[in-house]
C-alpha cells in the first residue's frame, strides 16, 4: 500500500489547471487551427522543396513536420537556424523536425520559411 501514491496527482490545483487548459483548447478550436496551419506550413515547406534540390521530402501531420535532405546537412541547418533565432531539431543526419507551439500564427511560419530559405540559398 502506498507504493503508487502521489502528493501531486489529482489535487485541486492540478485539476483546475487541466480543466482550464482543455477549456481553452475547445473554446479556441485549437485542433481546427492546427489542421489549417499544418496544411499552410506543409505547403510552404513544399515550396522550399521545389526551389532547393537538396530537399528530398516533407513529411508529418498537423504542426509536427519534418524536412528531409538528400545529404547529411541537418546538423549545419540546425546550427544556422539557431543562430538566426529559429529553434528546430535534428532527427537524423539528413532530417530536421519542426514542433511549433499550437498557437503559432502564419506570420511565424513565414518567418521560419524565410530563415530556412536564406540558409539553404547560401549553401
Amino acid at each position: 500500500p502506498g507504493d503508487h501514491g502521489s502528493t501531486f496527482g489529482g489535487n485541486p490545483l492540478v485539476c483546475a489547471v487541466g480543466y482550464a487548459a482543455l477549456k481553452y483548447i475547445i473554446e479556441n478550436n485549437i485542433p481546427g487551427k492546427v489542421a489549417e496551419l499544418g496544411d499552410y506550413f506543409t505547403g510552404r515547406l513544399m515550396e522550399l522543396k521545389s526551389k532547393f534540390k537538396t530537399i528530398s521530402g516533407v513529411r508529418g501531420r498537423g504542426l509536427l513536420l519534418a524536412l528531409a535532405f538528400t545529404n547529411d546537412i541537418a546538423p549545419d541547418i540546425v546550427k544556422a537556424s539557431l543562430e538566426k533565432g529559429l529553434l528546430i531539431n535534428q532527427v537524423k543526419p539528413n532530417a530536421v523536425r519542426f514542433m511549433p507551439p499550437l498557437i503559432i500564427m502564419k506570420k511565424d511560419i513565414d518567418k521560419a520559411i524565410n530563415i530556412l530559405e536564406e540558409i539553404l540559398g547560401s549553401r
